[in-house]
C-alpha cells in the first residue's frame, strides 16, 4: 500500500505537467543559433515551442521578437518605421517626394502648391525674342533676341556698274515677318563717279528705306528713297579718294516666302573702284 501511494502521487504530478500543453496554455519559445537548420512546428493551437531539434519546415501563427532584428541578420534594426528608414539608409517618407514619385510630365518641373507639381515650358511674350527648345526635352532651352548683327571685317570693292552683293551685309527673314534694319557704311570711290546702293528682298516682300550720306563734298549731303528690290540709289561720295559714309534705314514686310534681305553696291562709272570699308555694320530686328 505504501508503494501504491507513491504511484498515485507521481501520476497526478505528471498530469499536472502535461495538461497545460494539451490545453495550449503554456508559453513555449523557439530558439535557434543555426541559421541553416529547419524546424517542423505544428502550431494549430497557437502554442509557442521553446526548443526543437528535429529538421523540417516551420509553421507559425505568429512570432514576436524580444528586440529589433539587426540589419546584418535581415532585419531593420529598429522598432519604428522612421527609425527603420534611418537604419537602412533610406529616404524618410515625405509628402513632396510622394507627389514627385507620381509626376510624369515632359517639360520644366514647377511646384505650383504644397506637394503639387506641374510641367511648364518657356514661351516668347512677343516676336522680339526667340525661344528654342522651350520645354527642355531635347536639350537646354535658349533665349535670344530676334535680331541680326553683322560687321564687314575686310574691305569690299566693285568696279562694275551693275549691282553686286556686299558680302556679309545681309539677314534672313521668315514668312510673314516684319523687320527694321540699318546699314551704316563707311565708303569711298577711286574717282568722282561715286558709289550707289541697292537692297534686294524675298519674292512678294515690300520695303521702304532711306539712304542718307555724303555727296559732292565732305560737308555736302544727299539722300535717296529706296522701295524697289534691286534698284540702285543715287550716287554717294562723288569725291575721288575721299572717305565718306552712307546710312540706310528702313522696314521690310515679308510675304509667305522666307528669304534674305541683301545690301548691294555698284560704281557709278565703270572701272572706278567703289569700296565699302572694314567695320561697316548691319543691325536688323524683327518687329
Amino acid at each position: 500500500m505504501k508503494h501504491s501511494g507513491y504511484l498515485i502521487f507521481y501520476a497526478v504530478l505528471l498530469m499536472l505537467c502535461i495538461v497545460p500543453v494539451w490545453a495550449g496554455d503554456a508559453d513555449i519559445k523557439l530558439t535557434t543559433t543555426d541559421g541553416s537548420t529547419k524546424f517542423t512546428i505544428q502550431n494549430s493551437a497557437a502554442v509557442e515551442v521553446s526548443s526543437v531539434t528535429s529538421q523540417g519546415d516551420a509553421y507559425f501563427n505568429s512570432m514576436s521578437l524580444q528586440a529589433p532584428l539587426p540589419v546584418s541578420e535581415g532585419g531593420t534594426g529598429a522598432a519604428s518605421a522612421s527609425a527603420a528608414l534611418t537604419a537602412l539608409g533610406a529616404q524618410p517618407v515625405d509628402p513632396n517626394l510622394t507627389a514627385l514619385s507620381t509626376y510624369n510630365t515632359n517639360g520644366l518641373l514647377t511646384q505650383t502648391a504644397a506637394n503639387t507639381f506641374a510641367g511648364r515650358s518657356l514661351s516668347a511674350g512677343s516676336n522680339k525674342v526667340i525661344v528654342t527648345n522651350a520645354d527642355g526635352v531635347a536639350g537646354n532651352p535658349s533665349i535670344d533676341v530676334s535680331a541680326a548683327y553683322a560687321r564687314i571685317t575686310a574691305d569690299r570693292t566693285t568696279t562694275a556698274t551693275g549691282a553686286a552683293n556686299v558680302t556679309g551685309m545681309s539677314f534672313s527673314v521668315g514668312a510673314n515677318e516684319t523687320w527694321s534694319f540699318e546699314f551704316f557704311l563707311q565708303n569711298g570711290c577711286s574717282g568722282s563717279g561715286g558709289i550707289k546702293w541697292a537692297i534686294t528682298t524675298p519674292a512678294g516682300a515690300t520695303f521702304r528705306a532711306v539712304a542718307d550720306g555724303m555727296s559732292t563734298a565732305v560737308t555736302a549731303r544727299t539722300s535717296s528713297i529706296m522701295t524697289v528690290s534691286g534698284t540702285l540709289s543715287v550716287a554717294f561720295n562723288t569725291v575721288a579718294l575721299a572717305t565718306g559714309f552712307t546710312r540706310i534705314t528702313g522696314v521690310v514686310v515679308n510675304a509667305g516666302t522666307p528669304g534674305t534681305v541683301q545690301l548691294q553696291f555698284a560704281s557709278t562709272t565703270a572701272g572706278q573702284t567703289s569700296t565699302a570699308f572694314t567695320n561697316s555694320y548691319l543691325i536688323a530686328r524683327e518687329m
